[in-house]
């Protein structure tokens, strides 16, 4: 690194790249499975990648386009969200969408959204052990036993517009959502289905409008 102070050898990372046997186009999704292999959602299915590089390729078989966020649910199986209509280009509102998981032998599972509103974006495993994910119309999703879906549409002052954009589960046992609307970061109380909004923080001095957050983690600390 010749522009450094001083000089040093900065080594090279070196990348392995493997090809999407069907070439298929990925989405926005990848996790660790419980088989110890990589998984990660495509434009009409999702797939498999061991540590070794090998792909395998499980298509979704209905009609739904492949999904975006992944997350490893309690019972060993990676769930998805966001898949909607297999049609071109695709239907927004989708007037079918679907979460649903697969198992570590590739079985796919999903269960229609399609009742005031569809997923949005992000899906985790909750503090309950139960999947959440963003749902559109200003609310979140729980997914229970047998499939079942329940809306929650939590509000805090006068502010119905959340627009989940993320979400992660707390060390606190509480859920944290990204409002990328408003400009949030949203507590959200499992227990009494409350929230408690932060803003963030402005661009630079003197700009006068506030960070735009998209994505949340838990961190280390």
């Amino acid at each position: 690194a010749a522009n450094a102070s001083p000089p040093r050898l900065v080594p090279e990372v070196q990348a392995t790249e493997v090809a999407i046997p069907s070439g298929s186009k990925v989405r926005n999704g990848m996790v660790l499975g419980s088989d110890g292999a990589m998984w990660f959602s495509e434009w009409r299915g999702i797939g498999r990648v061991s540590a070794g590089g090998s792909i395998t390729e499980f298509p979704f078989t209905d009609a739904l386009m492949g999904p975006g966020p992944l997350a490893l649910g309690s019972d060993g199986n990676v769930w998805f969200d966001g898949a909607i209509d297999n049609v071109a280009p695709p239907a927004f509102p989708p007037s079918n969408s679907a979460v649903g998981f697969i198992t570590p032998g590739g079985s796919i599972t999903s269960y229609p959204v399609n009742s005031s509103g569809y997923p949005l974006s992000g899906i985790i495993k909750g503090p309950d052990n139960n999947i959440w994910f963003g749902y559109s119309n200003n609310s979140i999703g729980l997914v229970g036993p047998g499939g079942a879906i329940t809306k929650y549409s939590p509000t805090f002052g006068n502010d119905l517009n959340i627009q989940v954009t993320d979400l992660t589960t707390a060390p606190d046992g509480n859920i944290w959502i990204v409002d990328g609307g408003l400009s949030e970061i949203l507590k959200y109380v499992i227990a009494t289905h409350t929230v408690t909004a932060y803003s963030t923080p402005p661009d630079f001095p003197g700009a006068g409008q506030n960070v735009q957050p998209y994505r949340v983690i838990e961190g280390t600390d």
